[in-house]
């Protein structure tokens, strides 16, 4: 089993309990809050928020090597902070830590990986609306020592044309220290096509958004999520090793306003591809589709 130094166990202590306290205080109107919004009703005033949750993930094959299986656990939370600097101008910044713990499998897999980013976005808005945006997402990865991580960096910066009142476009560049290609260009579209529904045609989740009433909302769509970490020794697995991981899903998640102090969201999908890339040495695994469940509290005071 994987040994953790007392600062790994401080840090992520820390980080829990400061998200889970604030996990019990108001939430805004809105469906999305803190740094990493991206969609629903913009917030335009100072304020903490903050988000805890877990997932878990059911057995699945790996492609190659068909008679390993592996679940996947992950734990995730953050909190951040929005001022306005003018008007019309914001800044974000917080912080944000995820655990995934894996079962063990005879293959050199990790079976716990951790990150710690700091997020920080500036957004300038129209008419309460994001018309530029910029996200920097400086973060450390690592098995088993935080003394023994893979830093890392990305950025999301965009351009927001609106068509009408119901519809826009997002020209983007997004840039990564980690990924096979530096930076790279994409386009994004949002429309709300009725009162209740909006459609979300932007990464890393696009889907369909839809409010019935003023405390329940449906989200149905995809998801990308992706790290680097740096791994201990393991067979054919030098001690340091940069492992990049990658998954992809789609759910369906539903949440739930608790009054003004809380938002529950709870989901089920299924998860196409869990991907374990060794991108320097070319050891490479890849799992084949399964399950999951999750489920999460966001708060803003």
């Amino acid at each position: 089993m994987p040994t953790t130094f007392p600062l790994n166990q401080i840090l992520i202590g820390a980080i829990a309990v400061v998200t889970l306290v604030a996990g019990t205080v108001a939430a805004r109107d809105g469906d999305d809050t803190g740094p990493d919004a991206r969609h629903g009703p913009p917030p335009v005033s100072s304020g903490l928020s903050a988000q805890t949750g877990f997932d878990y993930t059911r057995e699945s094959r790996f492609r190659r090597e068909t008679d390993q299986r592996q679940d996947a656990r992950q734990f995730h939370a953050k909190a951040g902070y929005l001022f306005a600097l003018r008007e019309n101008v914001f800044v974000s910044s917080g912080l944000r830590y995820r655990h995934f713990a894996f079962s063990s499998t005879s293959l050199p897999l990790p079976e716990n990986l951790y990150e710690i980013s700091v997020p920080l976005e500036l957004t300038i808005r129209q008419n309460r609306r994001p018309l530029y945006s910029l996200l920097i997402r400086p973060a450390l990865g690592f098995e088993d020592s935080i003394t023994g991580q893979a830093v890392q960096g990305s950025f999301l910066a965009y351009r927001s044309f609106g068509l009408n009142e119901d519809l826009s476009v997002q020209v983007a560049l997004f840039g990564s220290t980690s990924g096979k290609y530096p930076v790279l260009p994409g386009l994004g579209l949002t429309w709300r096509f009725s009162e209740q529904g909006i459609l979300l045609l932007t990464p890393p989740r696009p889907g369909i958004r839809y409010s019935f009433g003023p405390d329940w909302s449906l989200f149905v769509g995809g998801s990308f999520d992706s790290g680097t970490f740096r791994v201990a020794e393991k067979d054919g697995v030098p001690k340091g090793s940069r492992l990049n991981y990658t998954e992809f899903r789609t759910a369906g998640e539903l949440t739930r306003r608790l009054g003004e102090s809380l938002q529950l969201k709870g989901g089920l999908g299924w998860m196409i591809k869990r991907k374990f890339d060794h991108d320097r040495i070319g050891v490479v695994h890849r799992t084949r589709g399964a399950p999951f469940a999750t489920l999460a509290v966001e708060a803003l005071f």
